[in-house]
């Protein structure tokens, strides 16, 4: 006989939770991979569109890492990289921050240019504005 209060209060608790609409909830789902770009690229999983490749590409894979020069040790690190075309006439040059990849021609033999952007690729160093910036992990 005891049991029989508590079996309805348990009951009455159970179909009182669940009497909520359905409706009424508003749960938004986010899909992971659901960041696709212009060019069909997902950001989430690493990849970023290359112009010199025509191709959605993951840049710390495909890419050369550089390294910043002046780098103080508080500061977090953040590298540019660089891809090449297949031979090696041109590279497409990728910095930290910014939302464009910027293409540099081979002028001479090793030596990339365009404006005020420089990547020497006999030693490895990426010149800005006349000013070493970034330079190839040995």
């Amino acid at each position: 006989m005891r049991k029989i209060p508590f079996l309805l209060i348990g009951l009455l608790i159970i179909f009182s939770c669940g009497n909520q609409k359905k409706e009424d909830i508003n749960i938004e789902k986010t899909k992971l991979g659901n960041d696709r770009d212009d060019h069909d690229c997902i950001a989430s999983a690493g990849f970023i569109f290359s112009n010199l490749k025509q191709d959605c590409i993951r840049i710390f894979e495909v890419g050369k890492q550089l390294l910043p020069v002046d780098t103080p040790s508080a500061e977090p690190t953040l590298s540019a990289y660089i891809v090449f075309n297949t031979d090696k006439s041109k590279l497409e040059l990728f910095l930290p921050g910014e939302s464009a990849a910027i293409l540099l021609n081979q002028s001479e033999k090793g030596i990339y240019s365009k404006a005020n952007f420089n990547f020497d690729a006999n030693n490895g160093k990426l010149t800005i504005a006349g000013k070493v910036l970034y330079a190839a992990n040995k």
